[in-house]
């Protein structure tokens, strides 16, 4: 029981492209939603975003803003990164899809195993916090460079889990 516990309050954080988060300068922040990228601005429009959510995009957006690493845009075409916010509170089933059977990263770390040419995964809902920072393609997800989920890891500010993504991207030596 101990273990857990121990185990659903640490951040969970990987880089498959540590070189990327090194060149970025601008990221957008936003939701995911069927699979594609949607900015925050049209989030906050929606009476289905929980109360918690909006106030988590709110706070890390705040963190990109007062960080000198990275400039914050309104939307996905004009980013390098974009930054997708969850709280366990959101509810719902996501799905996400990948080409080229190298397989898809999930929500648990873990890559689908997929060898077709396409695959597509589906994914409960986490009870978990989840930062989640995908290479941005023209405005779609690209490839998934940085991940953190923590039980309440919006709920303090600064955000543990946007503290832990300072941490490693500032670990790494800045690229032009």
């Amino acid at each position: 029981m101990i273990a857990l516990l121990l185990l659903s309050s640490t951040v969970v954080s990987f880089s498959y492209v540590p070189g990327h988060l090194s060149r970025a300068r601008f990221v957008a922040v936003g939701y995911e939603v069927g699979g594609r990228f949607v900015p925050e601005t049209e989030g906050h429009a929606s009476p289905n975003v929980p109360i918690p959510t909006l106030h988590a995009h709110a706070e890390v957006r705040r963190l990109f803003g007062s960080w000198d690493r990275f400039a914050v845009v309104e939307r996905g075409v004009q980013a390098d990164l974009l930054v997708v916010v969850r709280t366990g509170e959101s509810g719902g089933v996501f799905f996400k899809t990948g080409v080229g059977g190298r397989g898809i990263a999930t929500e648990n770390g873990g890559r689908s195993r997929s060898s077709s040419p396409a695959s597509i995964d589906a994914e409960t809902p986490s009870h978990e916090d989840t930062l989640s920072v995908y290479e941005s393609v023209d405005g779609r997800f690209g490839r998934l460079v940085w991940r953190g989920q923590l039980r309440r890891g919006f709920s303090f500010s600064p955000s543990p889990l946007f503290e832990k993504l300072r941490e490693d991207v500032d670990a790494l030596p800045r690229q032009p």
